[in-house]
């Protein structure tokens, strides 16, 4: 049974690039501490993560334009306090 291990991310608006471990599986997304943060969990073999693989997501305020490039897979939305909201994507095929 492999094991799994959670990592978060933090960005702020627009599109940003991680390099994540290969496989990884987007859970959720929300704010903490004022930023948005996306959580993946993926499988640990023998306690080392040694295969990356870079992924970029797209974070866009409701009602602003915005261009991309390939095709968009819808994570969550997040509300701060102030009632703002915004939607997290992410890039495939880019």
């Amino acid at each position: 049974m492999p094991n799994k291990m959670i990592w978060k991310y933090s960005f702020e608006e627009g599109s940003v690039r991680f390099a994540m471990p290969e496989g990884s599986e987007v859970l959720s997304a929300d704010v903490q501490a004022g930023r948005i943060c996306i959580w993946v969990m993926f499988d640990v073999e023998h306690k080392r993560i040694e295969n990356f693989e870079e992924r970029e997501f797209v974070v866009v305020p409701t009602g602003l334009g915005f261009k991309y490039k390939g095709s968009l897979d819808f994570i969550n939305q997040v509300q701060y306090p102030n009632g703002e909201i915004y939607h997290i994507f992410e890039v495939k095929g880019g």
